[in-house]
């Protein structure tokens, strides 16, 4: 079993190591999409330091501020906000109300943080925002997809369980399957 456990363990090193290479590649472009595919890799890597998780909340912050229209950003940056010590929750969750006001999902994060903190009345608060909302979106559908990986020649969905994202191959990279009509690659 021990072998099995540093194996895993090795694979997981591998994932963090791609993904803060990768985390860097799309910081450098600067657009909201990278920044935020970006700022959710750091995440989603399990070795980070309390440097990297910061840095994550800085790729979002810059993401949110390059697109302050854009839902999917919003989410990305309201997550990595309540994940991250310091961050302003409240801040990052009224402003994606703001953007997206008939969706009760921006009020999970304050209705998680009232219910840690034990804080009844707001937990009233987020419930009634909740309540009178028209919808409940996640925004899973519309999280950011970068173009291109320069140096990395990948495609397909990532995930460990806590993040969920579509790397795109580039488009001038060679194929590494054989594209069959109807095989739901195309």
């Amino acid at each position: 079993m021990l072998g099995l456990g540093a194996s895993l363990a090795g694979a997981n090193h591998a994932r963090d190591q791609w993904s803060v290479g990768t985390a860097r590649e799309l910081a450098v472009r600067g657009d909201a999409k990278s920044l935020a595919t970006a700022a959710l890799l750091l995440r989603s890597a399990n070795s980070l330091g309390a440097s990297d998780a910061l840095h994550a909340i800085d790729l979002a912050d810059r993401a949110a501020q390059a697109a302050p229209d854009d839902n999917a950003i919003g989410w990305i940056h309201l997550r990595i906000c309540e994940q991250t010590p310091g961050c302003d929750l409240p801040g990052a969750a009224t402003t994606l109300r703001w953007v997206d006001a008939d969706n009760a999902a921006p009020w999970l994060s304050m209705l998680s943080a009232a219910i840690r903190d034990k804080d009844e009345p707001a937990v009233d608060h987020a419930l009634a925002g909740m309540a009178a909302a028209k919808r409940f979106y996640l925004y899973w559908n519309p999280s950011p997809n970068p173009e291109k990986l320069p140096s990395r020649n990948l495609a397909g969905f990532a995930s460990n369980g806590k993040s969920h994202f579509w790397i795109e191959k580039p488009k001038d990279s060679v194929p590494v399957h054989k594209e069959e009509p109807g095989d739901g690659r195309e």
